[in-house]
């Protein structure tokens, strides 16, 4: 701990009448001294003992650079006019008249004073700054000389490096030669007309051409008139990005400035015009690839462009981040994107409220509503990130992790939801990709029918309350005849408990689960048609179906050609068309190729009740729940063999006689049957449209005996 004591010493010097208040500190036995000294009189005023009065000031007070100061002032004092030198003792009289303290206000004057000598100022300006000097001295309150100080400081800024402000950490200059310095309103201002200012750090500058305006030093504020800046920091050419406005502020304590109505001329995508708000910032160190400065934001939304990328249209707000042009939209108005292919067909059509674009490079979006176009139908996902390489138009969608994000894509028009991690669309070929993320390790990808009903994934939402919470969204939707709702009003309408906090974990759950839409950002909650579907068919009011398509590969799980858009899915083990009727197929090496409506082709195997059939050419249709059988190689008949299993049921086995070359269709059930809520014990059905034949010219039958 430090402890010290103040001790304080008058010392008069009679030949200059200088009375010296000094406060000297003694701390760990160092003494250091700092003498502030005032004066009891006027200074003299002929020039010569005015001089030495003031040297002689600065010399005794054995700082370094009150002397340094003194010695400039004896060098630059014969350089100095009669008039000059009138002024300059007519302003210190002025100043020992307001009781100034030589530190640091006499010490600042001088150094003003030999600033001006050294730089060669125009005697017209330092008639304007002498006279100015004099009314802020005027002006001031007695007692308080903070401002003067402050003017102090930007006479020196500006005799010494032609600048409005200087700090250790920024300067503010200008470029103007001809400039007014006047009093208005009893404040210090400095105009000019048609000059540059630049703002400097050690490691960026900024600059604002062609302004007009009047700078006050004493708060250090630029008020400017007019102005304009440019992108060129950041890597673009001096024509391709500015901006031009009318009146602004700078606060030149302030590392920043901002614009409200300036504006844009932005050739490189042929706009000009666009009004919007603009600010500029010195930063510590300028990287074009990160920079967040200059920013423009346009006031619309609602802009065109068809020349930011190849093969694409934009609509939205414009955002100049840097080096970066951002599109920028709103949750009633996003900003939308058009993706056109390779055969120069809309391919994709993206809405989000921000993307962010690099010229030349790539447009990405954390969270986009995409439509992936098939035809008249469609992918649909309402909170993707995608990725867009606008030089190798590969096109990236990734599903996310939680909420939203990790919702199922919705294909209309296969009549699935699917839960790939990835579509990946080299978009100058005509086939997407659909995987997982991870390189390594197996890739599962489950697609589930629109018409699809499990009850176990609606008896989870048991356990909010005493309830379950699907019903209970359904009730509210059948009382109130409403499907959309405010999230706040949706929680009342549950439980006069509740509020939006309460409901929000549940609704993120069953967005994942494909049973609502949820805009978190207007707080939106839309029912889907998944759940009423859930709920009716739960109980038994309506026809589902019990299709499941489960695809495990180590690479990619499916391959969709957008030429024909059929779906080529990989790692199919087998698919459940009918649980109730014992109706699986089990595809040769587990492909199938997935067409419009659920419906799908494939070669391999199948249990059909008690029928056993292999071959190939064959192909599902959903609308008429059938089977088309091009080439079924062997079809073997299981009948009971008057054994019974564990359980007492009646078991059976195959009869001896393979049917072959069988042309025709299995009939899994009704066309409103899907579910087999309703027993038909005749199904499925069998009808061959070719003669078939069992073949017993085989060594194995019989010993050969045929």
């Amino acid at each position: 701990m430090i402890t010290g004591k103040i001790i304080f010493i008058e010392m008069k010097f009679l030949r200059s009448k200088v009375k010296f208040f000094s406060f000297l500190f003694v701390a760990s036995g160092l003494l250091s001294t700092n003498i502030f000294a005032q004066t009891t009189g006027p200074l003299p005023d002929d020039r010569e003992g005015f001089l030495k009065a003031i040297t002689s000031l600065f010399n005794d007070t054995k700082r370094d650079d009150c002397k340094e100061t003194a010695k400039q002032l004896e060098e630059a004092w014969p350089l100095i006019n009669s008039s000059q030198q009138g002024d300059i003792i007519e302003l210190a009289q002025a100043m020992r008249a307001r009781k100034m303290l030589t530190l640091p206000y006499f010490l600042k004057y001088f150094n003003v004073v030999i600033a001006f000598q050294h730089n060669k100022i125009s005697l017209d300006i330092w008639d304007d700054w002498k006279n100015v000097s004099s009314a802020v001295i005027a002006n001031i309150r007695q007692g308080n000389n903070k401002k003067y100080e402050d003017y102090l400081d930007f006479s020196l800024a500006l005799f010494t490096k032609h600048a409005l402000s200087s700090t250790i950490s920024k300067t503010w200059k200008f470029d103007s030669e001809i400039y007014d310095l006047e009093m208005v309103n009893d404040t210090a201002v400095l105009k000019f007309i048609d000059g540059t200012i630049i703002g400097i750090t050690e490691g960026d500058s900024i600059r604002i051409d062609n302004t007009s305006g009047s700078y006050y030093p004493m708060d250090n504020i630029w008020k400017g008139t007019k102005g304009r800046a440019n992108f060129t920091r950041v890597g673009y050419g001096e024509e391709d990005a500015y901006v031009t406005f009318s009146k602004y502020k700078i606060d030149m304590n302030q590392s920043t400035y901002s614009v409200d109505t300036a504006k844009l001329h932005y050739d490189i995508y042929k706009k000009s015009n666009v009004l919007g708000s603009f600010s500029d910032k010195l930063l510590s160190h300028v990287n074009t690839d990160f920079a967040t400065y200059p920013r423009f934001t346009s006031f619309k939304k609602d802009l065109l462009f068809e020349g930011v990328a190849p093969y694409t249209k934009m609509y939205g707000g414009l955002e100049l981040v840097g080096a970066k042009m951002n599109l920028f939209g709103t949750p009633d108005q996003p900003c939308v994107i058009k993706i056109y292919r390779f055969d120069n067909q809309l391919g994709l059509i993206a809405k989000s409220q921000h993307f962010d674009i690099r010229k030349n490079e790539a447009i990405n979006a954390a969270k986009a509503d995409i439509k992936l176009m098939l035809g008249k139908d469609s992918v649909l996902h309402g909170g993707l990130t995608m990725r867009y390489n606008i030089v190798k138009r590969e096109l990236f969608l990734f599903r996310g992790k939680n909420g939203i994000e990790k919702s199922a894509f919705n294909d209309y028009y296969h009549g699935f939801e699917m839960s790939p991690e990835l579509f990946y669309w080299d978009m100058n070929e005509p086939e997407v990709l659909l995987r997982n993320i991870a390189t390594q390790g197996q890739s599962t990808m489950v697609l589930e029918s629109f018409d699809y009903y499990r009850k176990g994934k609606i008896d989870k939402y048991t356990g909010l309350a005493d309830y379950n919470f699907i019903d209970r969204l359904k009730q509210i939707s059948d009382r109130t005849g409403e499907k959309e709702f405010y999230t706040e009003d949706l929680a009342k309408k549950i439980d006069p408990k509740y509020s939006a906090v309460t409901i929000q974990p549940m609704l993120y759950k069953l967005v994942e689960d494909g049973f609502i839409d949820y805009d978190d950002k207007r707080e939106l909650v839309t029912l889907r048609y998944k759940l009423f579907k859930y709920e009716l068919a739960k109980d038994k009011k309506v026809d589902y179906d019990n299709i499941r398509i489960e695809s495990v590969v180590d690479s990619v799980n499916g391959i969709m050609d957008m030429r024909s858009y059929n779906l080529t899915l990989n790692g199919v083990r087998k698919i459940v068309l009918s649980d109730s009727n014992f109706v699986v197929v089990f595809p040769y090496q587990n492909n199938i190729v997935l067409k419009k409506d659920r419906s799908f082709d494939f070669n391999g195997a199948m249990f059909a009740g008690r029928l056993d059939m292999s071959g190939k050419g064959f192909s599902f249709n959903y609308n008429d729940f059938k089977i088309d059988l091009s080439t079924v190689d062997s079809v073997v008949i299981n009948i009971p063999n008057g054994k019974r299993d564990a359980n007492g049921q009646a078991t059976v086995g195959p009869i001896n006689s393979v049917i072959s070359n069988v042309t025709g269709d299995l009939q899994i059930d009704t066309r409103d049957n899907r579910s087999g809520i309703k027993r038909h014990p005749q199904f499925p059905i069998l009808t061959t449209t070719q003669p078939s034949f069992v073949y017993y010219d085989n060594r194995r039958t019989l010993g050969g005996a045929y």
